[in-house]
Formats: C-alpha cells, structure tokens, sequence
C-alpha cells in the first residue's frame, strides 16, 4: 500500500476521472482488456481491504490508549 503525506481532502470527480484514464489506456490497449480489467479490480479491492484494515488498527489502538489513560 502506498502511503502519503499530505492533508487530506475530498477528491472530486475530476480528481477521479484524471486518475482512471491511464489505467483505462492500459486496460483497452492490452490484447485481453476484460483479464486487464479483472485484475485492476482486484488490485483495487485489495488497496480498500487494507485501508479498511489499517484503518480498524487505528481504531483499536486509539480506544486502547484512551482506555488507558
């Protein structure tokens, strides 16, 4: 997963439209754009999963040190 340092914000449509059209390109320029599309998929899903697990760590851990003290 890939970790960033900057504040965060709302991303907007344009945001969302910038960062798929590459990997669109990629998709339909490869000789088999339905498996190219299975696997970005699930590379995606794979990135949310991990997110969602850090971010219950986070959680976890948050409540353990207010717990605490």
């Amino acid at each position: 997963m890939i970790t960033c340092d900057y504040a965060p914000r709302r991303a907007t449509k344009s945001d969302l439209e910038r960062m798929i059209e590459p990997l669109l390109g990629y998709i339909c320029a490869s000789e088999e754009p339905r498996a190219a599309l299975k696997l970005a998929f699930h590379v995606l899903s794979n990135e949310v999963a991990q997110l969602e697990e850090v971010a219950r760590e986070h959680v976890a851990n948050f409540m353990l040190a207010t717990s605490q003290g």
